[in-house]
């Protein structure tokens, strides 16, 4: 067999629009993909999340010989945990509770939630033109009581360009690697590598607790430095180093 030829005809699938209506789904995947640019109602670069769910009960077989998988649907925040931000709606809904206050949303680590199951609202809308018809999440739920919690079937996920894991980035569909790797974050997690080691960041980007520091490389961290003085100078003289909805982005 050639390799460097290939059949002109096979097997396809179709895409098919995950289910409508209200129903069970588990949270496999959270993504923080750094600053991105949104266009939209509301344009601009913002920092965003995606979040991806499975279907336990609607499961397809998405290529010739591989076993059924569960269909799969996701939603897109700005990383923010404001009162009125999708996100933190989004998590309050599954949670079933309203946060006390904005100190607690923004203290909240994202990742409490991966592998959670709940309710999912599904409504499918046609984009403006009316050429495609889009699946997309319009409410979340606690599981009923008495309603058994299904566990997750795909790997679970959590990544972020601030806690670069290689192993978790190969899981993720080129697409979304595509995505994340146009972000400054990525970008300097890769010149990092490149350059030294990677510095620790100073808070966890999968909560909404953040300090804002500007990406320095390794490079301009030297020329930073303060210079070392002659042979005479004392041990303590020397410098120190570098540490570090709907249309609101939600679909």
């Amino acid at each position: 067999m050639n390799p460097f030829t290939a059949p002109a005809s096979g097997t396809t699938f179709e895409k098919e629009l995950f289910p409508s209506g209200a129903q069970i789904a588990v949270l496999y995947s959270m993504v923080h993909c750094g600053n991105q640019e949104q266009g939209g109602q509301f344009p601009g670069v913002k920092d965003t999340m995606r979040f991806t769910f499975e279907s336990p009960t609607e499961l397809r077989q998405f290529k010739e010989g591989e076993a059924e998988k569960p269909m799969v649907i996701g939603c897109k925040f700005t990383r923010s945990m404001n009162e009125k931000a999708g996100l933190r709606k989004m998590i309050e809904g599954i949670s079933g509770k309203a946060f006390a206050n904005d100190k607690e949303a923004s203290s909240y680590d994202f990742r409490n939630l991966l592998g959670k199951a709940c309710m999912i609202n599904v409504v499918h809308e046609p984009s403006k033109d009316g050429s495609k018809t889009y699946a997309n999440i319009k409410s979340f739920m606690p599981i009923p009581k008495g309603f058994p919690s299904p566990m997750a079937i795909n790997p679970l996920v959590s990544y972020s360009p601030l806690m670069h894991d290689a192993e978790a980035f190969a899981m993720m569909p080129e697409w979304l690697q595509d995505e994340i790797k146009l972000s400054p974050e990525f970008i300097a997690m890769m010149e990092a590598e490149m350059n030294g080691p990677i510095p620790t960041p100073p808070v966890n980007p999968l909560s909404n607790e953040r300090t804002e520091v500007a990406p320095v490389s390794f490079d301009e961290e030297k020329k930073a430095a303060k210079p070392k003085k002659e042979v005479e100078a004392k041990v303590d003289d020397l410098p120190s180093s570098f540490f570090d909805g709907a249309e609101t982005l939600e679909y």
